[in-house]
This record gives C-alpha cells, sequence and structure tokens, in this order.
C-alpha cells in the first residue's frame, strides 16, 4: 500500500490547481457562496420576460390628440363633485377639525 501524501503537498497541489482551473483557494474550506456568485444574474432574463405595462395615463400623455377618457378616474371626479355639492368634501389645507381645536398649554 502507498502512504498518504504530505499535508503540505497536497495544499500545495491544491493552491496549484486553482490556480490552473481559476477556481477559488480555500485552504480552511469555509462556505464561501462562490457557487451562487458563479451564476448569471437572473433579473435581465425576467425583465425581458414579462412584456412592458402600458397605462391608459401613458397614452394620454403620449398622444393627446385622441382625447381618451378614463373612466375610473371620470367616476372617481364625479363622486367628489357629487361629496362637494352635499358639503361633505374635503376641506381645504388648515382648515379642518384639528386647526379650529386650538393649541395644548
Amino acid at each position: 500500500m502507498s502512504a498518504r501524501p504530505a499535508a503540505a503537498r497536497l495544499e500545495a497541489l491544491w493552491k496549484l490547481q486553482s490556480e490552473i482551473f481559476q477556481t477559488n483557494y480555500n485552504p480552511l474550506r469555509l462556505r464561501t457562496g462562490s457557487k451562487i456568485l458563479k451564476r448569471g444574474l437572473r433579473g435581465p432574463a425576467m425583465v425581458q420576460y414579462y412584456p412592458a405595462q402600458f397605462s391608459l395615463s401613458y397614452f394620454q400623455r403620449k398622444f393627446p390628440e385622441l382625447e381618451l377618457v378614463d373612466l375610473h378616474e371620470q367616476t372617481r371626479l364625479d363622486d367628489l363633485a357629487a361629496l362637494k355639492a352635499r358639503g361633505k368634501g374635503q376641506v381645504k389645507k388648515g382648515q379642518g377639525k384639528k386647526s379650529q381645536m386650538g393649541k395644548k398649554k
């Protein structure tokens, strides 16, 4: 049977091997995460997978000559106008209940 090589020779072999094959030399055999860092990033592939999302407001700004109408926004504005007509609308800044209470001493 052959004897096992000396530890110093094995260390030198591992160091030379890491230089030749361009791998990380890790004599303490600690977990470094290099396997994960070698992988490519997933982000660019995911960005290309999903198409760009366009909203109606984007098209309204891009093509004002089309005069597109956002029904949800129009309904919201109509509801606010109805609330304001009944006196239930939002008060002006600085005119609310807190400003009427006065300062604490």
